[in-house]
């Protein structure tokens, strides 16, 4: 598919695709996980959208297409990391 983008000169988007990292194909659905909203953003954009599900369908009439935002979540060691700073603030002194 990203070859076809190439070839039909979308290169904004052949560009945007190769940041791509993270696809799951599950039953007949491509998934595409992306943790860059400004990515998200320009593949998600209607008419970027509909050039990508065409030229899909041309690899691949069964396939659906989905995106998925990946936001961010504080994990705990971060949100203990940062009670401990509230509390003790420049006394603490975190190493790796």
């Amino acid at each position: 598919m990203v070859t076809l983008l190439h070839k039909q000169n979308f290169m904004a988007l052949f560009t945007a695709c190769g940041e791509i990292r993270e696809i799951k194909l599950e039953k007949n659905c491509l998934i595409i996980n992306i943790r860059e909203e400004f990515l998200y953003n320009i593949l998600t954009k209607e008419e970027n959208l509909y050039k990508i599900t065409t030229l899909l369908k041309q690899v691949n009439n069964d396939l659906d297409l989905k995106f998925n935002l990946i936001k961010k979540k504080d994990d705990k060691v971060s949100i203990n990391l940062k009670k401990l700073q509230d509390i003790f603030g420049k006394d603490l002194e975190i190493r790796d």
